[in-house]
């Protein structure tokens, strides 16, 4: 026990001298601009959401156009290539899920304001240790408070109880007769499916902060910090939500034209969201985005946690307003 608790010391004193020698390397400051790109588009290959209705893995398309001071454009796809709750008993046009939003902010702020950053000069694994060496250099950052808003459609695709006796997932129809019925294959007990598409508009705020440093350190020669965050909040309103039954094949017979908009099965109509998503890198670099929240449509008003990361790129673009003014840049 001596032994790990020495260890352990050993590693965070390497650790903390690492940083403190670093902070005597000389350096020389070759880029110190925020405003590298005003268009970013990133493809997250791989994001997985699970929720109460439906696990997903899918790709998620975005991108964020800043026109000028006050503007910004935002647009936002994400389509599911495997949709847990489509297992073997759905029928072939049930489809894929999927979730689009197209959309702008306006600006509150946009201001740049000095501060100081970590530019990471080393890093290596040793043993169960990472050792970095990072050094602290002044910095400019752009931060942006916004109001932001715009529309959405999400289409979801969610399983109903296949045992009468289970009620924790059902949705319900009215026969020929005018009666209550519950929708469940009753012959053989295949599990049923259906869609929900809900289409509405979403409002809220974000705030963005964006750093981009190169240096050239003696003995290390050139490192960067070039990152770029967005936090998130919003409010979902889906006035226009729609039940759809998928029976398969064998339920055809009995469920075919079964219309479930009705006053049994409820609907969800608002919903929400706080989310972060990065781009970390000045041209070509890694994203990640992170959303948790509760979707509109389904009645169970479901929960739903998504992570994503891949790739994107960002570039200024000639038709696009760069930030500032050379006075603000010179300041």
């Amino acid at each position: 026990m001596k032994m790990k608790f020495f260890t352990l010391g050993c590693a965070l004193s390497l650790g903390l001298l690492s940083h403190l020698s670093a902070q005597n390397v000389s350096y020389k400051v070759l880029t110190d601009d925020p405003d590298t790109k005003n268009l970013s588009v990133a493809l997250n290959i791989i994001d997985f959401s699970t929720y109460q209705s439906n696990m997903s893995i899918a790709y998620n398309v975005y991108g964020n156009a800043k026109l000028g001071k006050l503007l910004q454009a935002d647009a936002d796809l994400r389509r599911s290539y495997n949709d847990l709750s489509a297992g073997m008993f759905s029928p072939e046009d049930i489809g894929k899920s999927h979730d689009i939003r197209l959309g702008g902010r306006f600006n509150l702020s946009n201001r740049q304001r000095q501060g100081k950053t970590k530019v990471v000069l080393s890093s290596f694994t040793s043993g169960n240790y990472r050792h970095t060496t990072f050094i602290s250099v002044p910095a400019t950052y752009r931060r942006i408070l916004s109001v932001r808003g715009g529309i959405q459609n999400i289409r979801t695709i969610c399983d109903l109880s296949s045992m009468p006796s289970n009620d924790d997932n059902v949705m319900y129809y009215k026969d020929a007769s005018g009666n209550k019925q519950q929708a469940v294959d009753k012959a053989s007990f295949e599990t049923m499916h259906y869609t929900v598409n809900s289409s509405g508009i979403y409002a809220g705020i974000s705030y963005q902060s964006m750093v981009n440093v190169i240096i050239q350190a003696e003995g290390y020669g050139k490192r960067s910090r070039s990152i770029s965050n967005d936090f998130y909040a919003d409010i979902l309103l889906t006035p226009l939500v729609s039940y759809t039954l998928k029976p398969n094949t064998n339920q055809m017979a009995a469920y075919k034209n079964v219309d479930i908009n009705n006053d049994y099965n409820a609907k969800n109509y608002m919903g929400w969201r706080v989310g972060w998503q990065a781009f970390m890198g000045r041209k070509i670099g890694f994203t990640t985005k992170c959303e948790l929240g509760q979707q509109p449509g389904n009645y169970q008003g479901t929960w739903y946690l998504s992570i994503g990361m891949g790739l994107g790129i960002g570039v200024n673009m000639p038709g696009l307003t760069k930030f500032g003014n050379k006075k603000e840049q010179s300041q």
